[in-house]
């Protein structure tokens, strides 16, 4: 009889197990929690906040074609977690999602937009065959041999391409003038997909405090150039650890010219702690107790 003080404090439990059963009146399997561990589950608490300035900004993006968010916090303060959660509530909304995430040991430029680009490919040639073959016709009529280049750069492409597509790729380049040429061909191939796509592109870049310079020119590029802007029908966003990530790097930089040139404002989304509150409310969500 020590657990309750005042009346209120029932009702609002007793409104709990009634709101949310499946969590307050379900014992945990603690045999299986021995076995895997405690899940946190896919609920986001104390975020509420945060990812509704993310959707806005979004929104915004997709309606003028000129915002894009940048979302830092140290690392573990739950950006990812964030991202995945808004990844998933587009993706429900039809929205196109394209993902990449640069790794601190990777020397290779624009290894993180491949990468993002490779898995596109490979999930649009499965899923969504009528746009793929709306996105080769338009990149062979655009790009021709230069196709071969971008094969090389995101090998799952010539799933889209089909077999009559020829590989040669010119090996006469020096290494400066192939990364221009590449910014330029993902630069179109960026607007070709946006184009081609009847929801909007979302593309999503993880860790950039380890952007490589190849990759802020890239980004430079599609947001200034008029009709291959990554923007034109779609919303970019990105997440970094502000710890390890200072107002000089070459991002901030690149951010701030794109905005004097094109107006495109850039919403910063600041991750802190959670609060007691918030924290106590997803230990009891895990553990299926009521929080007091």
């Amino acid at each position: 009889g020590e657990a309750y003080e005042f009346i209120s404090e029932v009702r609002d439990d007793l409104k709990l197990m009634i709101d949310s059963p499946n969590v307050y009146l379900q014992d945990i399997d603690l045999a299986e929690a021995t076995n895997v561990g405690l899940q946190f589950g896919s609920s986001l608490h104390g975020r509420e906040a945060e990812m509704q300035a993310l959707k806005e900004s979004c929104q915004r993006s997709i309606s003028t074609g000129c915002e894009v968010a940048m979302i830092c916090g140290t690392s573990g303060i739950g950006k990812s977690k964030l991202s995945e959660e808004f990844a998933r509530s587009a993706k429900e909304s039809g929205s196109i999602f394209i993902s990449g995430r640069f790794d601190k040991l990777q020397s290779q430029p624009l290894h993180a937009i491949s990468s993002a680009f490779d898995k596109y490919c490979a999930w649009l040639s499965v899923n969504d065959r009528s746009t793929a073959e709306k996105i080769a016709t338009a990149l062979k009529e655009y790009l021709g041999e230069d196709l071969a280049s971008l094969v090389t750069a995101m090998p799952k492409l010539a799933n889209i391409l089909g077999d009559d597509f020829d590989s040669i790729e010119n090996e006469n380049d020096t290494a400066m003038d192939s990364q221009k040429r590449l910014r330029y061909l993902f630069c179109v191939f960026t607007g070709v997909i946006s184009s081609c796509h009847e929801k909007p592109l979302i593309f999503f870049l993880d860790d950039c405090q380890w952007m490589d310079s190849a990759t802020v020119a890239l980004l430079n590029q599609m947001m200034i150039m008029t009709g291959v802007d990554i923007e034109d029908n779609g919303f970019f966003f990105g997440c970094y650890r502000d710890d390890e990530m200072g107002e000089t790097h070459p991002l901030f930089h690149m951010l701030s010219t794109v905005n004097s040139l094109c107006g495109t404002k850039t919403t910063k989304i600041h991750l802190t702690p959670m609060s007691k509150g918030d924290l106590n409310g997803m230990v009891s969500a895990t553990l299926n107790l009521l929080p007091r």
